[in-house]
């Protein structure tokens, strides 16, 4: 019973309360409590909904990749949804700061060669206990992931240059479709154009020399036999005269991307 005063307003009133407690005792390794605690919290979130994400945000290996990009980085790798909203409203930490595990997720896709689901899986296919476990396993490769990241900030920023110019949105005079669909194959392509070199070059320039190639690319793309079924030839039924049909956002979210892209750049495979 919960009984505070006379006019209370839970007087008389019940709250069902579930207490679960950790004996030092019983901690016999850091990874049995965490496994313990990952545990509990499925059992529990069955009874309300949770989405994959959160679901995984105890995986050690999140853990880890959370640790090292504070203590080399200074960054925030946001595991678990809003653990940082009080401190951003307190102004401790800026937005800048925070990365989003979901971009950073796809950012690892994109560095095993697979753009085109970095662009088309889902938030509850990334976070999938059988993808996940595929694509961040290797705390050897967080140097990698966060290239890949830092890559994205720079495409963003130069794709946010093009946002007011309403001639060449996207900057498509300058870079094709790149911009508009193929981000996940630009940073791909940037990975691969790195080859073996350490991953504390210029990301910058990678990305500057990786997108003045983009719209040869792109030609070459649609040259290719196998994507026929993105950039179709057809007969104007009015002209006719011969025309093709252009789909470049199905082309980057489908199964030959990777390939033209090892065949383009002519990098052996990572």
């Amino acid at each position: 019973m919960i009984k505070n005063g006379k006019d209370d307003i839970f007087n008389d009133k019940e709250v069902l309360l579930k207490v679960i407690t950790f004996h030092p005792e019983e901690q016999k390794a850091h990874d049995e409590y965490l496994d313990l605690i990952e545990a509990i919290s499925k059992a529990t979130n069955q009874q309300s909904q949770v989405n994959e994400a959160d679901r995984r945000s105890n995986d050690e290996i999140q853990v880890q990749l959370q640790k090292y990009l504070f203590d080399r980085y200074g960054f925030f790798y946001e595991r678990k949804r809003g653990e940082y909203a009080d401190g951003v409203r307190a102004g401790y930490i800026q937005r800048s700061q925070i990365l989003d595990r979901e971009i950073f997720l796809r950012m690892c896709k994109c560095c095993d060669m697979e753009p085109a689901d970095a662009r088309r899986m889902s938030l509850l296919q990334l976070f999938e206990r059988q993808h996940f476990e595929r694509t961040l396993r290797d705390p050897n490769r967080f140097e990698e992931y966060y290239f890949a990241y830092r890559c994205f900030i720079a495409l963003n920023q130069i794709k946010k240059g093009f946002s007011r110019d309403k001639k060449n949105k996207f900057g498509i005079m300058n870079y094709g479709n790149g911009l508009q669909y193929g981000i996940y194959g630009i940073i791909s392509a940037c990975r691969l154009k790195l080859g073996e070199q350490k991953l504390t070059g210029d990301v910058q320039e990678i990305v500057n020399t990786t997108l003045g190639e983009w719209i040869k690319f792109e030609e070459f793309a649609v040259e290719q036999p196998d994507n026929s079924y993105y950039f179709r030839l057809y007969i104007d039924t009015e002209t006719g005269i011969q025309k093709r049909d252009l789909n470049f956002n199905n082309y980057y979210k489908g199964r030959t991307l990777t390939k033209d892209l090892r065949t383009f750049f002519g990098i052996r495979q990572i």
